[in-house]
């Protein structure tokens, strides 16, 4: 959750007008293995963590499952939310010190493309994805304005860019710019909507 990633974003963006059908390129015992594979080979789990230090202090920790729909180019999963929130105020003297737990779910899908066709990395992907987070109504809401209970959810839709390389035969390492396009008044989100994963994949 790193603040305004432009500069990664257009690095990805740049290589978008090179797009090309990836298949063409793959060897054809990889295509064969893709669609006689057993089920299970089409499952993948692992998941993502993020950092942000500062006034507000976010440690969040993402495990996801998901399942190839076709081959190596769509998949779809579900996905747990947790992030430590550790806030500073300094609109009171002395700054007081808070802290609180966000938990809740996802769903999301990915499209993978530019296959091989950098050096060292092994794809890019754009990645879709609805979140529901529970938080804390005194700390996003303090005067209870929008809600009366002592915890209410919060849905975002997010959407962004990533990159995919592989550091073994079934595992590899993930690198997302996300944005939240539902991003409340009363999200954690509001503030800063950008969202920055690193994550890991392992197959099945």
């Amino acid at each position: 959750m790193i603040k305004k990633p432009f500069i990664i974003i257009a690095f990805c963006l740049l290589f978008v007008p090179f797009i090309k059908l990836s298949a063409q390129e793959e060897p054809q015992n990889r295509r064969i293995a893709d669609n006689d594979g057993d089920l299970i080979d089409r499952f993948f789990t692992g998941g993502t963590i993020g950092l942000q230090l500062g006034t507000v202090t976010a440690i969040e920790a993402d495990p996801i499952l998901g399942y190839k729909l076709y081959k190596d180019y769509l998949s779809v999963g579900i996905g747990g939310n947790y992030t430590y929130y550790r806030i500073k105020d300094f609109t009171v003297v002395p700054p007081q010190v808070y802290q609180t737990s966000l938990y809740g779910g996802n769903i999301f899908a990915r499209v993978y493309f530019l296959k091989n066709v950098i050096p060292s990395i092994k794809d890019f992907f754009l990645h879709g994805e609805y979140q529901a987070l529970s938080v804390e109504t005194q700390y996003f809401d303090p005067n209870f304005q929008f809600h009366n209970t002592p915890r209410y959810w919060v849905n975002s839709v997010f959407g962004g860019i990533g990159v995919r390389q592989a550091i073994s035969e079934k595992s590899s390492i993930t690198l997302s710019v996300l944005y939240d396009f539902n991003a409340t008044i009363d999200s954690p989100y509001y503030v800063d909507p950008w969202v920055i994963r690193f994550g890991l994949e392992l197959g099945l």
